[in-house]
């Protein structure tokens, strides 16, 4: 659980995964059997509801303001490189890099510094510390107009915290189970225009997005009650497919011995 590639070994059986995840032709690659849940692979229980949707902050700002809370670790180079182009696309747009530990406060200076090689401004990326307080997190979302996912290695949790919050989640398309997480999320979110082919058309849809501030406006008032009508917070539907699916596979192994 939480494991999102193969083991590469005998002793585990299955990988549990959803249809957008791993391709049939895929599956040879894989140690392990790859069975298959008919909507998401991984639901949230959701998150309160006293935590309110803002107004979308280009409104007062009078520029896009771009996020990331994924761990550091995940912002590679080439996210960087494709961040810049867009930053420099956009005139006034700006970056907010939020820390998801405190290990990830360290890795700021070099990330900045990544940036200033791209000729970006500095005060054009914003860092904010690690929250102990899992609400100041969230509230930090409300600072945001459009969440960038990370690639190779996309969000998973912070995609379904920055979707809760109003806050949609641009993503790239991926080649594996670890980096289709953010397709599989926009997807069963019905949200397919937030998923870009590659580098190019993923600076091509944040430069569209930020120009459609009436599209925005709409996404921020409806996304949460949009998410919770799918597959991404109904845990209820997440755990009958699950019990059923452990079943089937207890019932298939009893039924061979």
């Amino acid at each position: 659980m939480g494991y999102v590639n193969t083991t590469g070994i005998k002793e585990m059986d299955y990988i549990i995964v959803d249809h957008n995840l791993i391709k049939p032709d895929e599956e040879n690659l894989y140690s392990e059997k790859v069975v298959r849940l008919p909507n998401i692979w991984n639901s949230h229980i959701g998150i309160s509801n006293k935590l309110l949707v803002n107004e979308l902050p280009f409104i007062k700002n009078q520029y896009i303001t771009f996020g990331c809370f994924n761990n550091s670790s995940k912002i590679s180079e080439n996210c960087i490189n494709t961040w810049s182009k867009i930053l420099s696309k956009i005139d006034k747009s700006k970056l907010i890099i939020k820390a998801s530990s405190k290990d990830s406060e360290m890795a700021q200076k070099n990330i900045l510094d990544k940036f200033k090689s791209n000729n970006i401004n500095e005060k054009r990326i914003i860092f904010e510390s690690h929250k102990k307080n899992r609400n100041d997190h969230l509230k930090m979302y409300n600072l945001v107009d459009i969440s960038l996912d990370t690639f190779p290695f996309p969000g998973v949790t912070t995609s379904f915290e920055s979707i809760w919050m109003g806050v949609p989640v641009l993503t790239k398309m991926g080649n594996n189970f670890t980096s289709r997480c953010g397709e599989s999320i926009n997807i069963n979110l019905g949200m397919i225009e937030m998923i870009a082919r590659d580098e190019e058309d993923y600076i091509l849809k944040a430069i569209k997005l930020s120009k459609n501030i009436d599209y925005l406006s709409e996404i921020r008032k409806t996304l949460r009650e949009k998410a919770n009508k799918s597959p991404l917070f109904d845990s209820e539907s997440f755990g009958h497919d699950f019990t059923k699916l452990i079943k089937s596979i207890w019932e298939n192994y009893i039924s061979r011995n």
